[in-house]
C-alpha cells in the first residue's frame, strides 16, 4: 500500500473513561505515514480538545440512542426496541437500527465519502456500535470493532450473524475478553487480542498526604474509577474496615465520581470509617495522582482490562486486583502484585496489609511491574500491532461488497 490509509474511529463512550484514554493514546503513537486518523465523538468530553491538539480532524455528532444531549427516556426506549426486535423478529433488525441510529448513519456514512476513508474503526464494542455495520454496509468500506467491555447479553445469535457479516475484524483488550465475545458468538477467525498500553513517561507524583492534609506517617491506599456497582467498592471499604482494626496508620481514597457516591458515603458512615476515607471526585492528572500512592487497589466484580493497574505499575506503585475478567492477563499473583478472588474480604485486607507493610515483596513487585509494562504493555509494541491489523484489513477487503 502507498501513502496512508485514511481510518474514522468512532468513539461512542459518553463519560470519557478508558476506551478514551486508550484512543488518546493510539492516535499519540500511531505513525501518520501508515495511518491518517479522523474521530468521531458522540458525546462532549476533554478527550475532544486532546485529541484535536494532536491535529486529528474531530467531529462532534449527535445519536438518538447514545448522545447524552438527547432525553434519556428516548435514548433507553430505542435501545431497548433495537434489541427486542433483534431477539423476537430479526428480519426486522435492520431496520430499527436505522430507525433507532439513522441519523447518526447517515452522518458518518457523509464523512466516509467526503474524507476518502479507507477503513472504519469503532473503539467500544460491537453490541454497542452495531450502528457500524450499517455505515460498512452503506459505503463498502471494511470495518473493525475494538472490543473493550463484557457488555454482551443482548448480543443474540440474530445480532451476532448481522455483526459478523460486515465486521472483517475484532480486537479485544484482554484474552478474556476475546473468549467472552467469541462465547456471546462473534467470529472466532476474526478475532485478535491486543493489550491496552501506556507510554513510558516520566511522571510527577501528586503529594496526595499534603493535598489532604494526612500525617506523613499515614500510608495511602488509592482505588481510581468510576463509582458503580461493577468496581465493587462495598467490597473494598468491608475489607479496609477490616484492615483498620489491625492498622491505624493507613488511609483510604476514592478518586472517582459516579451515581454510586452518595450511597457509599453512607456505607462509609455504617462502618464507621467516613474519616478514614476521602472522597476526593475524578481527578484529571491520572497517573501523577497514583504515583502518590503507596498502593492501587482494583476491586471490581467485572473488569475487562483493569487500565488504572498498568498505569500504576509503569509509576511504581504496587497493585492488588480482584482475580475475574482480564486483571490476571495483567497481574501476575505473587510476582508483580496480588489477585484476591471478589468477596473475599479477609483476603483483600490480608492482601493489602502484605504489600504495606512486606517491604521486599513490596519491592519486588514493584521491579516486576515496571518489566511487565515495558514488554507487555509497551505503547509502541501495541500500536505496531494495531496498524498491522489495519493493513491487513483493507488489504483483504473486497473492493465492493454485496448489498444486504
Amino acid at each position: 500500500m502507498s501513502g496512508p490509509l485514511n481510518i474514522l474511529f468512532v468513539e461512542s463512550g459518553t463519560t470519557g473513561g478508558g476506551s478514551f484514554e486508550s484512543l488518546y493514546q493510539l492516535l499519540r503513537t500511531v505513525d501518520r505515514s501508515r495511518v491518517n486518523p479522523f474521530v468521531c465523538f458522540l458525546n462532549h468530553t476533554r478527550y475532544m480538545e486532546l485529541v484535536s491538539k494532536l491535529g486529528v480532524p474531530v467531529f462532534l455528532l449527535t445519536d438518538f440512542v447514545y448522545s447524552q444531549n438527547v432525553p434519556a427516556a428516548i435514548r433507553r426506549k430505542l435501545e431497548r426496541k433495537v434489541d427486542k426486535v433483534f431477539e423476537k423478529t430479526p428480519a426486522l433488525a435492520s431496520l430499527m437500527i436505522t430507525l433507532g441510529h439513522g441519523y447518526l448513519i447517515s452522518r458518518l456514512s457523509s464523512i466516509v465519502q467526503r474524507e476518502k476513508i479507507d477503513l472504519f474503526y469503532c473503539n467500544d464494542q460491537i453490541n454497542r456500535d452495531i450502528f457500524g455495520c450499517h455505515v460498512a454496509r452503506r459505503t463498502g468500506v471494511p470495518m473493525i470493532s475494538h472490543l473493550r467491555s463484557l457488555d454482551g447479553k443482548t448480543f443474540t445469535g440474530a445480532k451476532a450473524e448481522f455483526a459478523n457479516r460486515w465486521v472483517d475484524a475484532y480486537i479485544a483488550n484482554s484474552n478474556y475478553v476475546a473468549d467472552y465475545w467469541t462465547g456471546q458468538g462473534a467470529a472466532k477467525e476474526k478475532m485478535h487480542t491486543v493489550f491496552n498500553a501506556v507510554e513510558d513517561t516520566e511522571v510527577q507524583p501528586v503529594d496526595i498526604r499534603e493535598e489532604l492534609g494526612l500525617p506523613v506517617e499515614k500510608r495511602v491506599i488509592v482505588s481510581m474509577g468510576r463509582l458503580i456497582s461493577l468496581k465493587g467498592h462495598p467490597f473494598l471499604f468491608e475489607a479496609y474496615a477490616k484492615l483498620l482494626r489491625r492498622d491505624d496508620k493507613v488511609h483510604l481514597v476514592i478518586a472517582g465520581d459516579g451515581p454510586d457516591r452518595e450511597k457509599l458515603e453512607g456505607l462509609a458512615r455504617s462502618l464507621g470509617i467516613e474519616r478514614r476515607i476521602s472522597f476526593v471526585g475524578y481527578d484529571s492528572r491520572g497517573s501523577a495522582f497514583v504515583a502518590g500512592a503507596d498502593l492501587l487497589v482494583l476491586s471490581s466484580n467485572w473488569e475487562a482490562f483493569g487500565r488504572v493497574l498498568i498505569e500504576a505499575m509503569r509509576v511504581g506503585v504496587p497493585v492488588v486486583g480482584t482475580a475475574i475478567g482480564g486483571v490476571p492477563d495483567v497481574v501476575e499473583h505473587e510476582r508483580n502484585g496480588l489477585l484476591v478472588e471478589y468477596g473475599d474480604r479477609d483476603g483483600l485486607a490480608n492482601a493489602m496489609e502484605r504489600m504495606l507493610t512486606d517491604d521486599s515483596f513490596r519491592k519486588s513487585c514493584v521491579l516486576s511491574g515496571y518489566e511487565t509494562v515495558a514488554t507487555k504493555f509497551d505503547l509502541q509494541a501495541r500500536t505496531r500491532d494495531i496498524e498491522n491489523i489495519i493493513e491487513n484489513v483493507v488489504g483483504a477487503a473486497r473492493p465492493i461488497r454485496e448489498s444486504a
